[in-house]
This record gives structure tokens, sequence and C-alpha cells, in this order.
């Protein structure tokens, strides 16, 4: 490493390396700019990095045996959905460009069905409480029926 040029180390790999060897995150308030905590070659191997450069029959095969679900169920439940969010109806053509994610119980690994990205992230949020859920679902329509009144 030379003389003067900023090293940091990776939390990953745990390696003191140059500053340019971290991926740029954007920018501070103040302009400078924000990097990454881990370094290029540790970013590459990040299994959410990799799966995006897969083929979708690969992604497919991928969720379909992390969740011990065979290719034809994971299809059929496709299927059975037609291609869309078990919850909101929207396709897999959302503004991100994602894949419908396959959601599953946390506490008992069950497969519940197909989701997109913005209502699988809704109820991790809601940690999967559909009391909560309710809470949230009352508060706005009490708010909605106020704007009207």
């Amino acid at each position: 490493m030379q003389k003067g040029k900023k090293a940091v180390n990776c939390t990953q790999c745990g390696e003191l390396q140059p500053i340019e060897n971290f991926s740029r995150r954007g920018y501070y308030v103040d302009s400078t700019i924000r990097r990454r905590s881990h370094c290029r070659v540790c970013e590459a191997k990040k299994p959410q990095r990799q799966r995006r450069l897969l083929s979708t029959k690969a992604k497919a095969l991928l969720n379909a045996s992390a969740n011990d679900l065979a290719l034809e169920e994971y299809n059929r439940l496709l299927c059975k959905q037609g291609g869309l969010c078990a919850i909101c109806g929207v396709n897999k053509g959302t503004k991100s460009g994602r894949a419908l994610a396959l959601d599953h119980c946390h506490a008992t690994g069950k497969v519940r069905g197909f989701l997109c990205s913005n209502c699988n992230t809704g109820l991790g949020f809601f940690r999967d409480s559909p009391a909560a859920l309710r809470k949230a679902a009352t508060y706005l329509e009490a708010a909605l029926k106020e704007e009207v009144a």
C-alpha cells in the first residue's frame, strides 16, 4: 500500500485495503463519498449478488430447494396465483423489476405463497403479526373517515 493513501479494514474478511477497493454507496450531506463497509471481493461473494446473476429457472430451483419445495409444487403454486402477488395482485413486473418472493412462515418454515417485494417487506415490518396488521388497517380506515367527514 502506498504511503498517504487511505486504508480501511473490510468488515467481512478483515483485511486492511486501499479505500478504492470499496464500492461507493452515495454521498454524505457535505458531498463526501460514502463507501460500503466490505471490499469488492467480499461483495462479489455475497449470495444475493450471485443470485442476481442467475437465470430465472435457476432462481426457481434455488428458492425451491431452500424451502424444501419440489419444483412441480413451486410451479403449481405460482400458476394457482396466476403469477401475481397473493396480497395486492401485482404481477412480477413491478417497478423494482424483481421477481415475486416465496413467502414462508419463519417459525415453521411452511410456504404461504408468492408476494411482491412491497408486500413481503410490509409483512416483515409487521413481524408477520395478523393483530398488528388489523390494527394498522383500523388506523388507516379511521383516518380515511376523518378526511371524508
